[in-house]
């Protein structure tokens, strides 16, 4: 009888080893790509691409058996070991234009392809700079966001609450342009402005997105070590900059989801050149 317990009690362990390994990733260190999109608009200048060319990505990423994947995907491969798919790749927006609810989003639902769009919180729902009345290209509400949030695909980031100021619409010289500190300012002063910006949109997207703040992608790629400290303090579980080449992230290493690197992309790189850029080593 107790060689029967014994046996049963193998097989059953046996099933939830099997069980286990099948949802963990055996790889230690998996090479991820990331591209950068800002617009997807006919009106062409040097941050937008055009619907035909995006879907021409689309393509290139599909037939190449490249698999995007959500920010969440990548932490928590880093953090629990859970699969990613064989060659993933992070698709990115910076800044949350409407266009991108417009022009993007069918593309991403038609492919049923996962992205994430790295918003300024001070900007959503705005087709006006602030407070000044003076226009700019439009950005996506609440209404907008929720419906990509909801179709499961789309997750909406941090592109910082109000530290990509545009210096042709403030007044005064402390413009704050993105995350370094502004002439003049004391450390102090400097850290007290950053962690309160990075509160701040941590709560903009919870209460009114419903969305955990686990990612920034950093204003025109500047950050430094401060950066990192106060985002790894309130949470903040990875980020994006703007070196180019791939990224290599590391199972049980946190510090590899810091500072991504992201290929910058807009309607003059061919899908060939996509393609390139999504095989470099």
């Amino acid at each position: 009888m107790k060689l029967k317990l014994l046996t049963l009690f193998l097989i059953v362990l046996t099933f939830v080893g099997l069980n286990v390994s099948a949802e963990t990733d055996s790889r230690d260190v998996v090479r991820v790509p990331a591209l950068m999109y800002h617009c997807v608009d006919e009106n062409i200048n040097d941050v937008t691409i055009s619907q035909a060319n995006f879907r021409k990505h689309l393509e290139v990423i599909k037939e190449n058996g490249y698999t995007p994947i959500s920010v969440d995907e990548l932490i928590d491969f880093v953090n629990n070991g859970t699969v990613l798919p064989t060659k993933p790749v992070c698709i990115t927006f910076d800044d949350g234009y409407m266009d991108n609810y417009l022009n993007a989003y069918p593309l991403l639902k038609e492919f049923d392809f996962k992205a994430t769009i790295f918003a300024i919180g001070s900007s959503v729902g705005k087709s006006t700079y602030k407070e000044t009345g003076k226009p700019i290209f439009p950005h996506f509400g609440f209404d907008e966001a929720k419906e990509m949030i909801d179709s499961g695909l789309i997750s909406v980031q941090s592109h910082t609450f109000d530290m990509h100021q545009a210096r042709d619409f403030e007044s005064g010289f402390s413009v704050r342009e993105n995350l370094l500190p502004i002439r003049g300012e004391s450390l102090r002063e400097y850290l007290l402005v950053l962690e309160n910006d990075v509160i701040i949109q941590k709560t903009f997207l919870e209460t009114n997105l419903g969305e955990t703040m686990a990612a920034m992608a950093y204003p025109i790629g500047k950050y430094n070590g401060l950066v990192e400290l106060v985002l790894k303090k309130n949470g903040v579980r990875a980020s994006f900059a703007t070196s180019v080449g791939p990224n290599y992230v590391r199972k049980n290493n946190r510090d590899s989801l810091y500072s991504l690197n992201r290929y910058n992309i807009h309607d003059a790189i061919s899908a060939e050149q996509l393609l390139e850029w999504l095989d470099e080593e």
